[in-house]
């Protein structure tokens, strides 16, 4: 944070006119908070607006200092459902009032949480690529503790939260362990399925909360990575920063330091972009682990060296 009693804020996937009114606000409030709330896209945000819409998950999640995510505000245009739990909440049409209470009690946070936030762990990225790798046929019972938290349907590539996808916070911190067993037709009549999502979206937000710089275990920097089918990432903004990288792997592979080349986001972002798209099978590496220049010269020359000693050795010149 830019100060003490500065704390950046970042809209994120609002409406034009939503965000713009929303700015308006914020000019407003500006002074009548008790810490000083600023807007701002370049900087890790301690808390990010999001439209209810096209958020993927909720609740306690970490930080934004050393890289992790923010404090996330449902914005929400119109009902909100009763089953939703989340503690930060905007209105539209947003009032001043209502604003100034909200961002003091998300300002609290800063002085009631340590700051060594918990990280989701990149293990849960391996949990999930190694759910998806079995292809099933069958909806997918996920859960913590013998809790249910989620339904996912492999088929029609869509996953149903409760309580908006909480646990699969908390899970992934490492306090409990998830569990994916078939669901049975009872518990699936219980479900709303008009309430599902797109399972891309759940491995887009799981890619940006777990990846830490770190790509899938299945993928080499070494080997070339190519394009199965575009991307259907299109809800998530971060995503348009790779539309180049990705006409250019689809038209041909592309090594690790091309795809970078082509990158405007940074290498962390790259990797997220990499490992949601293996995770959704848009992506795949093809052709054996490259070797690099200065090792194949290295190689040569050591090869050289060796023929020299073994003809000496047998009396050849």
């Amino acid at each position: 944070m830019a100060s003490q009693d500065q704390v950046l804020v970042e809209l994120s996937g609002l409406p034009h006119w939503d965000e713009m009114l929303l700015r308006s606000v914020f000019k407003l409030v500006k002074g009548k908070t008790r810490k000083d709330w600023r807007l701002d896209e370049k900087s890790p945000p301690f808390a990010k607006i999001v439209s209810y819409k096209s958020a993927a998950l909720v609740a306690d999640a970490p930080l934004a200092e050393a890289g992790r995510q923010p404090i996330l505000i449902y914005y929400v245009d119109g009902a909100l459902p009763t089953s939703t739990t989340h503690p930060f909440v905007l209105q539209a049409p947003v009032k001043p009032q209502a604003l100034i209470a909200l961002l003091n009690r998300v300002g609290e946070l800063l002085d009631q949480v340590p700051a060594p936030s918990r990280r989701v762990s990149w293990s849960l990225l391996q949990w999930l690529d190694s759910l998806l790798q079995r292809s099933s046929t069958t909806v997918q019972r996920i859960s913590v503790e013998d809790v249910d938290i989620a339904y996912i349907d492999f088929v029609k590539r869509c996953w149903l939260p409760k309580d908006d996808g909480a646990a699969w916070i908390s899970a992934a911190a490492g306090h409990s362990m998830l569990l994916a067993r078939p669901a049975a037709a009872e518990q699936l009549n219980t479900c709303d399925w008009n309430q599902a999502r797109p399972l891309n979206e759940l491995i887009w937000r799981l890619a940006q909360l777990a990846s830490h710089g770190q790509l899938l275990a299945r993928l080499n920097r070494d080997r070339l990575f190519t394009l199965n089918r575009w991307p259907d990432f299109t809800q998530q903004s971060d995503w348009r920063d790779f539309i180049n990288t990705a006409s250019g792997l689809s038209q041909r592979p592309m090594t690790y330091a091309e795809i970078i080349a082509t990158a405007k986001g940074t290498e962390d972002q790259l990797i997220i972009w990499l490992n949601a798209g293996a995770l959704s099978g848009c992506l795949a590496q093809v052709g054996a682990v490259q070797t690099s220049t200065q090792d194949a010269a290295l190689s040569t020359e050591d090869s050289g060296r060796f023929m020299s000693r073994l003809r000496s050795k047998l009396g050849f010149k």
